[in-house]
């Protein structure tokens, strides 16, 4: 294309033409390219920002249900815990009674 280009900026000087006007023409086309390829950042930042707003308005729903979640699972184990620790405690306290009877 640009080859093409000027080879036609030179025919068109041979001829008498005005350059300026073809010189103009020229930089608007190889503009063009450099115009659409300037797009694809722009949509990029509009999609991130779109994204943002989505996630800030739908967000704190989710990390409400995580945050549930996350207590019923400690809440779950510190049972779990307590009834696994429960026969040892049962057992020491029994010696400890029948220590104490005794030494009395």
């Amino acid at each position: 294309m640009i080859l093409g280009l000027a080879i036609w900026t030179v025919i068109a000087a041979v001829n008498g033409a005005e350059i300026n006007q073809h010189a103009n023409v020229s930089t608007v086309l190889l503009l063009i390219p450099f115009m659409f390829f300037s797009l694809i950042p722009l949509a990029i930042i509009g999609l991130t920002a779109y994204g943002i707003t989505y996630l800030k308005k739908v967000l704190p729903k989710y990390t409400q249900k995580g945050q549930e979640i996350a207590s019923l699972v400690a809440e779950k184990t510190r049972d779990f815990a307590d009834k696994a620790a429960t026969p040892i405690f049962s057992v020491e306290s029994f010696w400890v009674t029948l220590r104490v009877l005794f030494r009395r």
